[in-house]
């Protein structure tokens, strides 16, 4: 039920008021990420802004429309799509004929328009499945395993906020660049499980060269959906009544610590006959605990309805890219070399360091 051991003992349980003994009852994890990476497009989504990663220098690449000045309209960016299509195509997905643009409705002082050009109805990606290999248990035995995706669509990031004392300043130099947001079902059931499918998503979208997924920068971040099934939930295959959303987690191990908190903080509420709040927690990595941010929003609270600036996409089919046209993939390479004999471990570096597995190859080639 629990990811690794290790994890969950670099956490200060004191802030839980609980200990790492068996909770009093059994409960099944359910876990659904969502993934925002950055495409590495050269300008914004919907302006000729550069999209370049600027930290030291404020609000140098903005426009009208990226500050949310009344009257700028949008202008697609047509290599945002491309790439997208390419992890569409990557994963196995449908590539639907026509894809629309959504508002998604919300107030927040990074969002000036008081709202996100986003997708909801006609997403450019519908379904699609990543493979990739989980140790389970940490104990050197890796298994193959795979997430079904519900969908990838394009949106507009959000501005940053800086805070210093008592003041919040917007740097608009990230907003109106281009990501796409990767939604997997809630298919996964612990941390190792979430921590090996982020890192192979980061690892396909690099192969690909959409996008340079630099955690570091904010090019990669995920929101965690996790909530707990009770005995009777899991024997019916029915859903809990809540979801707990952790957001804007910025490195895969912040994403397994921040799991195994969940889990017994949700636990612990359970035994106690309460239930979760649906609830938006942010992540304190320093502090090894989630804090309360807002009540969790659901679709139908964000209001979407059609972009009326934007005009509904046709993507025509001779223009989608093959798979062989997309290269050999990480999961079909790290497969390849486990079929030559060769055990994960091993295999897997070869893929992680791509040079070392060119030079392996043109070794047993020579």
């Amino acid at each position: 039920m629990y990811g690794p051991k290790s994890l969950i003992d670099k956490f200060n349980f004191e802030t839980l008021d609980i200990s790492i003994n068996p909770m009093s009852q059994k409960y099944y994890t359910v876990i659904g990420l969502e993934t925002h990476i950055q495409l590495n497009t050269v300008t914004k989504l919907f302006c000729s802004c550069l999209n370049e990663y600027s930290p030291n220098t404020p609000n140098k690449n903005i426009c009208p429309f990226c500050t949310g000045q009344m009257g700028a309209l949008p202008q697609l960016n047509q290599a945002a799509v491309q790439k997208t299509i390419r992890l569409g195509v990557a994963i196995n997905a449908k590539i639907p004929e026509l894809t629309r643009w959504d508002r998604k409705n919300y107030f927040y002082p990074d969002s000036p328009n008081g709202y996100q050009i986003s997708q909801y109805e006609n997403p450019v990606v519908e379904g699609g499945q990543i493979n990739f290999w989980v140790e389970e248990g940490g104990v050197g035995k890796f298994q193959p395993f795979s997430v079904q995706l519900t969908r990838a669509h394009l949106e507009g990031d959000a501005a940053k906020l800086l805070h210093s004392g008592n003041k919040t300043m917007v740097d608009f130099n990230r907003s109106n660049c281009p990501l796409i947001e990767v939604v997997t079902d809630p298919v996964m059931t612990n941390a190792a499980q979430a921590m090996a499918y982020v890192t192979e998503l980061q690892l396909l979208v690099r192969t690909l060269g959409i996008s340079d997924a630099d955690m570091d920068k904010g090019q990669m971040r995920f929101d965690c959906n996790l909530s707990l099934q009770t005995e009777e939930q899991f024997q019916s295959d029915k859903l809990p009544s809540y979801r707990v959303e952790t957001k804007n987690i910025n490195s895969v191990r912040a994403l397994g610590r921040s799991i195994e908190y969940e889990i017994i903080r949700q636990a612990q509420l359970l035994d106690q006959g309460i239930t979760p709040d649906q609830e938006t927690r942010g992540w304190r990595d320093d502090k090894g605990l989630s804090i309360t941010q807002r009540s969790k929003e659901d679709a139908m609270d964000y209001r979407y309805f059609p972009e009326p600036d934007l005009k509904i996409l046709s993507i025509d089919r001779d223009d989608l890219p093959t798979l062989a046209s997309l290269g050999e993939l990480p999961n079909d390479k790290r497969q390849r070399y486990i079929n030559m004999g060769l055990n994960y471990q091993i295999a897997n570096t070869f893929v992680m360091q791509a040079n070392v597995g060119e030079y392996f190859d043109s070794v047993i080639t020579d």
